[in-house]
């Protein structure tokens, strides 16, 4: 909260000022091509990954190639811009799990653990906004009002876990390799909300200019609903005890799952930050 009244407070503050202090900017029309990194709802919402708190030498990571791109038109008249943006945001995220122990204490004992969980997701998104400009030389400031509105498409989530397990001593061995695959895809929903804008263009002439926008916003959203998953695991025994042969058992099994589960939070607040090029007629 202190954000946004701290965002609204210098929005006024320009307001104020452009009136009188700064120079005019020129009416025209402005298209953008923009480009942005995107951040995703679902991560928030649905568990990932495995834990492994039982295991030392744990490792993680998360590679986030969420990216948002689109288009946007502006009418500038008499200071005042009207501009309806469009984005079309693609969420690809990774996120990789490693664990193992070993213990030589009594015989040999490994235990170690994999798991690499997956979601993809595309995401619409319509802005309408109206913003107050103000020019020093070929820098362009800009604050305004706008109103997102996200729809969000099926997000596709896949788990794949592998484990392997093996004790050994002078007259046993014993392995174990369990596979876990589970998949899912969570239906999708919408967000609507208001928030501010505040920009900044560098003009290299009359026609091409560069820019970026930070844009905070209030949303209220709803998502989410009944969601099949399925889960396929494999499991593996080998048994062998001294002067005998090896033992294979093999089990496996395909388990279908529903959840029914709608997420709605009526203020919840998003930020957006967007690179623009920008070409003025």
């Amino acid at each position: 909260m202190k954000a946004i009244i701290t965002l609204f407070s210098l929005f006024l503050f320009l307001q104020a000022n452009a009136q009188d202090r700064l120079v005019y900017t020129e009416s025209g029309t402005s298209f953008f091509l923009q480009v942005g990194p995107a951040n995703n709802i679902y991560s928030e919402l649905v568990t990932i990954g495995t834990s492994a708190s039982f295991f030392n030498e744990t490792q993680s990571s998360r590679v986030d190639r969420s990216i948002s791109m689109g288009i946007a038109l502006e009418l500038i008249r008499g200071n005042v811009g009207i501009r309806l943006q469009t984005n079309r945001v693609k969420i690809d995220e990774t996120f990789e799990l490693s664990s193992s122990i070993s213990d030589n204490s009594f015989g040999e004992f490994t235990n170690s653990s994999s798991s690499v969980t997956r979601g993809n997701q595309i995401n619409y998104e319509i802005i309408p906004g109206v913003h107050r400009y103000f020019q020093v030389n070929n820098w362009s400031f800009s604050g305004g009002i706008e109103m997102p509105f996200t729809v969000y498409d099926i997000y596709k989530f896949s788990q794949n876990t592998e484990s392997e397990f093996s004790s050994s001593d002078f007259s046993f061995n014993f392995s174990q390799k369990l596979t876990d695959e589970m998949t899912g895809e969570l239906p999708g929903g919408y967000d609507i909300g208001i928030g501010a804008n505040f920009g900044l263009q560098y003009a290299f002439n009359n026609t091409i200019k560069v820019g970026m926008q930070y844009a905070p916003s209030i949303r209220h959203y709803k998502i989410g609903g009944e969601t099949e998953f399925i889960r396929k695991s494999k499991q593996v025994f080998i048994e062998q005890f001294e002067n005998e042969p090896e033992t294979t058992t093999t089990n496996s099994s395909t388990i279908n799952t529903t959840n029914t589960s709608t997420n709605s939070k009526t203020a919840d607040f998003r930020q957006r930050m967007n690179f623009a090029l920008i070409f003025s007629f």
